[in-house]
Formats: structure tokens, C-alpha cells, sequence
């Protein structure tokens, strides 16, 4: 893909150029050459911070099976080795990529995106790829490279989904936005990365053996999750990054609560 990719670039252009580049890793299987393997020997290999007791407070997602199988069949490290392997031979074709951009007339005239679909869980609250609306499953990797308009290396905690990427687009291309568009321009905070966003980004699913949508919300600091029978949990990213402690009852954010509930759909509407 990434030498498809470059040689597109290298192709001398006479209208604008919209290249679609997917890499498939880190993604099960985790199979890729030696060389990244070895990047990451076992012995040095770390497991996620977790807790036994972690879903007591939490929604049962009823995947545990997998968890159990890597954990009486000592596979944890082996799985994490080849995730981490992955994600270095992601990063290499990646900077393949970037470095036939930078090798082309086009290098600064063009805007650069990356992303990922989904976060991805590795035994953290004994659960394995996604599924799921903590933090671990919702949160992707999201760069944006807009020349004139974005610092490099500059950050935000302000609240996107990736419904936001094409109105973004259109509206750093000087295009308009079709009106389906559910999101909206990220353009503020490329230019100002301290620039709020009122709306919590937004993220749904239908757990098995539901009949009813699961939502989750969250802000530059907390997430709600309310599931289809009903059941809720309240996090503090700040303070609680593993969302370890659901404080979905604690009167202490019981404002922070009800803000965010404020942005949950109705219903199966999304």
C-alpha cells in the first residue's frame, strides 16, 4: 500500500491529489517480519496496568473468555510482544510514506490526517480488542498536518470524533459541507488549540444480548456511559486514567453527570 502510495506522489499532478492510504496493522493477526519482533524482546516486554477487580463496578461486555484462555495459557506477553511488534512496522511504512511526501513537489502544499477506527484493549478490564466505550476502546490516535493553519507538535484534550474529518476537510480545502454531515470543522482548534468545543464526542454501541443502544460521552475530562438495561458509569480521565473507579453515583460530580447526559441521544437515534 505504502509503495502504491509513493508512487503515486511521485506521478506529476495537474489537479488536486486525494490519496487514501489504510494500513490494516496493529491488527490481529499480529504477524509481521522478525525485525519488529526483535525491536521488543519478552523479557522487556510490560503488561497494562490492571486491576482483578476491575468490573465490579463496571458493565459485565461478556468477552472475558479470551482473557482467560491468554491468561492460563501464559500468552498476555506474547500478545502484547506482537502487538507492540505491530505497531513499530506501522510506524516504519508510515515514515516511508511522510518521507515520500517530503520528497515530492507537494510536500508543502498538502494536508496530512491520520487515524485510527477504534483504541484497542489488551487485557485491560479483561477485555481484548474493542467492543466496548471506555476510554481504552473510544480514544484513536488523531493527527492533523494543515500547512498555514496548524502548529506541529501542538496538542488538545477538546472533545472530536471522527465524524468531524470530512467537515474539516472541506472546510480547510474551501469547500462546502454537504449537509449530512453530522460533525463539525476542526479548524478552530487547529488554529487554536485551546479553542473549546461544546459538544462531547459521542460514541454507541449495542452490546451483545441487548436490544437497546449503550452511549458513551466524554469531554477534555470525564466520560458517562449509560448501556441499553440502563446501567451507568461516570469517569474521571483526570485523576483516573484506567477508569478504574466508576463514580456514576458520587454526589461530587453529580453536575458533571447531568451536563453530560445532556448529550446523550434518545433512543436509537445517533
Amino acid at each position: 500500500v505504502v509503495d502504491w502510495a509513493a508512487a503515486e506522489l511521485r506521478k506529476p499532478q495537474t489537479k488536486p491529489l486525494f490519496l487514501a492510504v489504510g494500513l490494516f496493522r496493529p491488527h490481529i493477526p499480529f504477524e509481521v517480519p522478525q525485525r519488529w519482533f526483535d525491536l521488543h524482546p519478552l523479557a522487556d516486554v510490560k503488561l497494562p496496568e490492571t486491576r482483578p477487580d476491575d468490573l465490579t463496578d463496571a458493565h459485565d461486555h461478556e468477552r472475558r473468555s479470551w482473557h482467560r484462555w491468554v491468561v492460563a495459557n501464559r500468552q498476555w506477553e506474547k500478545l502484547m510482544q506482537g502487538y507492540l511488534a505491530s505497531i513499530s512496522f506501522m510506524d516504519f511504512q508510515l515514515g516511508r510514506l511522510l518521507d515520500a511526501l517530503d520528497a515530492s513537489p507537494l510536500k508543502d502544499n498538502t494536508i496530512v490526517v491520520l487515524w485510527s477506527d477504534h483504541g484497542f484493549h489488551i487485557g485491560e478490564k479483561e477485555n481484548w480488542e474493542k467492543f466496548a466505550l471506555w476510554d481504552q476502546t473510544t480514544r484513536v490516535p488523531l493527527f492533523i498536518h494543515a500547512p498555514g493553519v496548524s502548529r506541529d507538535g501542538a496538542k488538545t484534550r477538546q472533545p472530536a470524533t471522527l465524524t468531524d474529518l470530512y467537515p474539516t476537510l472541506c472546510d480547510l480545502a474551501g469547500l462546502p459541507v454537504p449537509a449530512q454531515c453530522d460533525g463539525t470543522s476542526l479548524v478552530p482548534q487547529l488554529q487554536n488549540p485551546s479553542a473549546p468545543r461544546a459538544r462531547p464526542a459521542l460514541t454507541s454501541y449495542v452490546f451483545k444480548g441487548e436490544t437497546a443502544p449503550s452511549h458513551g460521552v466524554a469531554d477534555t475530562r470525564h466520560r458517562l456511559i449509560r448501556y441499553g438495561n440502563g446501567f451507568e458509569e461516570l469517569y474521571d480521565l483526570e485523576t483516573d486514567p484506567h477508569e478504574f473507579t466508576n463514580r456514576a453515583v458520587d454526589p461530587a460530580l453529580a453536575a458533571v453527570k447531568a451536563r453530560l447526559a445532556a448529550a446523550l441521544p434518545n433512543g436509537r437515534s445517533i
